[in-house]
């Protein structure tokens, strides 16, 4: 005779990564790390969409979502006003709808879970600025071309770390197609850092696993 599994009876565990913001996306893998779900984060216009964003979680927790790494958003020095708040506002909806669904959930800075994922922390010369003038009528040109210098430096060190990123990601999963359309010639890298986001909360998982028996 079959028995058949009860309607309520939870299925194999599984675990999920999310890398927040405009772009981001949540990653789900199952027991041997392998990629089950990839779900851009739903928005509506610069607006994230609460309502398709709660019956997402809910859905991941039918699905037996046991822990979720969220990478923690902050506002960048130089960064817009308005761009700021809406991060913070989509942030505050990502934790409110996890509660909600009664996921677990840990908050990981993004230098943290790199670091722990094995990503080396780019290599980048120091910003080298133009003098100080010494007379008041230059120092507003000096300011304006020392902010350039920082910027364009942000943006390189930036830009490595996506690098490094994919390049993790692709080396860990090279069979999974990371890029966001056919046509895009890299992998996206809110994938592949919802990807990686996943692969610790599953390994963090299987350490409580081996010293205590169970998830």
């Amino acid at each position: 005779m079959v028995r058949r599994r009860s309607k309520t009876a939870p299925g194999p565990p599984r675990f999920a990564g999310l890398d927040p913001g405009k772009e981001g996306y949540i990653c789900v893998v199952d027991e041997r790390c392998r990629i089950r779900a990839m779900w851009a984060l739903p928005y509506l216009e610069n607006r994230i969409d609460y309502v398709a964003l709660e019956k997402l979680f809910r859905a991941m927790k039918v699905a037996n979502v046991r822990l979720l790494f969220l990478e923690e958003a902050h506002a960048f020095p130089r960064e817009a006003p308005n761009y700021a708040f809406t991060n913070g506002a989509g942030y505050g909806a990502i934790c409110m709808a996890l509660a909600i669904s009664k996921i677990s959930y840990e908050v990981k800075k993004a230098e943290q879970w790199k670091r722990d994922a094995g990503i080396p922390v780019p290599k980048v010369t120091k910003a080298v600025l133009p003098p100080k003038p010494s007379t008041k009528a230059a120092l507003k040109k000096w300011n304006a071309e020392c902010k350039k210098v920082r910027d364009k430096r942000s943006r390189v060190v930036k830009k490595r770390r996506k690098d490094l990123s994919r390049a993790k990601a692709q080396a860990l999963q090279p069979g999974y197609d990371f890029r966001i359309s056919p046509r895009a010639k890299t992998p996206h890298d809110g994938k592949c850092e919802a990807f990686l986001l996943a692969r610790e909360a599953w390994k963090q998982a299987r350490r409580i696993r081996d010293d205590h028996g169970h998830y």
